[in-house]
């Protein structure tokens, strides 16, 4: 097994001993680096038709925001509120657990799942939205 540096820390270049090395840039595996040039694939956000759109103004215990829906292929939460809130995906939503969701904020998951949200420790409540696809 050979030794090189990069970025002056030791790396073992043997393809066998490692196959993933930290390179200025990114991470480079066996196939490619990661960086401006060849980036991490991406998900667009979804086009066409909603399947449907709703709301509800976060609170302070974990509250429904939209159902289990086979047909959804995509969910786009925003979070109009002045403060975030935690998204969970098929269970009760907990303070500090799951997917948080800063204030002003928007994400998009794929999940068919019902998802619940509650507002984080000493937030105040505000709205957030949702859209289907």
């Amino acid at each position: 097994m050979s030794r090189s540096t990069v970025n002056g820390v030791a790396v073992e270049t043997d393809a066998n001993a490692r196959l993933m090395q930290v390179t200025v840039l990114g991470i480079k595996d066996s196939n490619s680096v990661v960086d401006s040039s060849n980036p991490l694939p991406t998900i667009d956000p979804p086009k066409g038709n909603a399947l449907s759109k709703g709301g509800s103004t976060s609170t302070s215990s974990s509250t429904s925001l939209v159902a289990t829906n086979t047909n959804r292929k995509v969910i786009e939460v925003s979070n109009g509120g002045t403060s975030g809130v935690w998204l969970s995906f098929g269970s009760a939503a907990v303070v500090g657990q799951g997917t948080y969701l800063p204030s002003k904020a928007t994400g998009f998951w794929p999940t068919t799942a019902q998802v619940f949200m509650i507002l984080e420790s000493g937030g105040t409540g505000g709205a957030v939205g949702y859209t289907e696809w």
